[in-house]
Parts: C-alpha cells; structure tokens; sequence
C-alpha cells in the first residue's frame, strides 16, 4: 500500500514520499525479520549521510563480553577524557546495528566532541524483551565504571537514541537516577517509541505515512513484546513511568508526520511539571527517521546540530 503523503509535508519531504510511492518497495511488514533487516540496510545506503572520518574507531565487547559496542573518539587516545554519549540504535527493537547507525554516530562524536559509545543490543524476535532492555542498562552501567581505560570521562555521561533506542535510552536515564549512578548530564530522545499501547492524535492521524505506518509498528511490537508480553510495564513503556522526577535534562526531537510524535511531546510535558529541564524541538513537516535520511532531508543534519549544541552545553 502506497503511503499517503499529508498535505502539511514540506518540499523535500514531499518529494521523499513521493519517490517512495514510485519505487513501491515491498513493506517491512510483510517480510521475515531476516529479510526485513536486509532491505533496512539496502534502503539505508542509499538515502542515509556519507560517513565522514573520526579520530579513532574501535569495536569491543562490554559488560563481560557479552555485549557488542563500537567507540568513536572526536580526537586521539593521548588527549584529555572525553565525554561519553551511549546511544541505543533505532529498528524497532527487530532490525538496526552499529552499522545502520554509523554515519550518524560518527557526525555526533566529531559535532559534540565527545566519545560516542554505540550498543549493539539484542535484537527480536530472536531475543525478545526484556533483552534489549537488560544490554541497555548492563552496557550503560560498565561503561560508566569503565570509561577512562575507554578514553572517556566518567563524570559526563549522557544518553541518547533513536525510535526503538529512544525507548532504551529513556529506560537507561530511569535506570541510572534509580540506582543513583551514574549522574547522568543529559538524555537526548530522538522520536522515541514511549508506549506500546499509545492511542492519540498523531497515531490515528499518520498512521499509513512511511517508514512506519501502523502494519509496521504492529509488526515490530508484535516481535519484540509478543502477543501477550507485559508492555505496560517500566522496562517496556518509559512513557507510562509514574515518577519523572530527578531525571537527567532531556532534549527531544520529533518529526510532525510521525505516529510516534503526540507520546514524546506528552513525555516532555511530563518532564517539565515534574521539574527536569527540557528541549523539545519538532521538525514539522517530515516523517519518523529522517536522522537517517540524510541525503534527501535537509533536516537530519540541521538536528545534528541543534543535538550536538545540547551536548556541548550538558557536558561543558
């Protein structure tokens, strides 16, 4: 089914959406998710930013070694400790990896000036939740512990992830104010997937707007938690956590045509009455995932920047 393109979309939006339709590529949904990874990955090549040079990349494991990551350091080992970004990839908690998110990791060390640790997690259906909840707290918390043999300051750290990892990264900011380590200086949720269950305006009013229209976050949903899995729990929805009191200052990005935009603008009202800083910023005539669609949308870039900005103040 073609996706429908609202009338608010903007020029480049608009012509994204419309060589979508032309192309007509096969629905996630209706794949394997093996297959489904494959096409992600296909797609991203083509629209996804150029990867540009860091000072250091390195590939590990953390958490006793259980848990893939991938460091990109902005300058070399033998300067000063860096700041520490961990970020969560997004995929819906099915597809994703350190690749499909390298370029923009890679934009966010170099813009930020900071070490970005990148979490390759636990993917559904073959490790349901709570998997990729429990690599996102046991890796935040080794690098935390850890963060100088990595080149990092373990004084500054923040989270950050996108979509499904925005879910993780939410998740891992509730992890670390409730066990009182570590003192997170920011969280940056990047169209964060908060709720399971949502039911609002912007849910009813995209949902058969691409990249994820309904059929697809079902799809995801349906891999992840399961038909009969427990997500309304914390560790499931950070959106329906109760007390957002004494949370790390929050910066949150959403885009205008996604389903997911009504529950992180509900999450960032929520913040502020309980008292946490926040940046909320909505880029409103695009869709969901458009970090990754760089080379078509003018935003992705300009949100890189406007993150790295809040980086730069958290960490300073």
């Amino acid at each position: 089914m073609p996706s429908r393109i609202p009338h608010e979309a903007d020029d480049a939006t608009r012509a994204l959406l419309e060589w979508v339709n032309e192309a007509d590529p096969p629905p996630l949904h209706g794949m394997t998710p093996v297959e489904a990874r494959r096409a992600f990955d296909e797609r991203r090549e083509r629209v996804d930013l150029d990867p540009v040079p860091v000072a250091r990349i390195e590939d590990r494991t953390v958490a006793a070694g259980d848990i893939p990551v991938r460091l990109y350091a902005s300058r070399g080992a033998g300067d000063a400790p860096l700041p520490v970004l961990v970020y969560y990839h997004g995929g819906g908690f099915v597809i994703g990896d350190l690749e499909s998110h390298d370029s923009l990791c890679r934009r966010l060390a170099n813009a930020a000036d900071c070490l970005v640790v990148a979490v390759d997690y636990r993917l559904a259906p073959e490790h349901p939740y709570p998997a990729a909840a429990e690599d996102a707290t046991a890796a935040l918390d080794w690098i935390a512990e850890n963060a100088p043999a990595l080149g990092g300051d373990g004084a500054r750290i923040a989270v950050a992830g996108d979509s499904a990892g925005g879910n993780l990264a939410a998740l891992a900011a509730h992890h670390a104010r409730d066990r009182a380590a570590p003192d997170l200086r920011a969280q940056v949720l990047i169209y964060p997937a908060l709720d399971p269950a949502a039911r609002n305006e912007s849910t009813k009013a995209y949902a058969d707007v691409f990249p994820i229209d309904a059929a697809t976050m079902a799809w995801f949903y349906r891999h992840y938690y399961g038909r009969n899995a427990p997500s309304h729990e914390p560790w499931a929805a950070p959106g329906l956590v109760a007390d957002l009191s004494n949370l790390a200052p929050a910066t949150i990005i959403t885009a205008g045509l996604d389903p997911l935009r009504d529950e992180a603008a509900a999450y960032a009202e929520r913040l502020e009455r309980a008292s946490v800083p926040v940046e909320y910023h909505c880029y409103d005539g695009t869709v969901h995932g458009f970090l990754g669609l760089g080379k078509v949308l003018p935003h992705a870039e300009q949100a890189i920047d406007r993150i790295a900005a809040a980086l730069g103040a958290a960490f300073a």
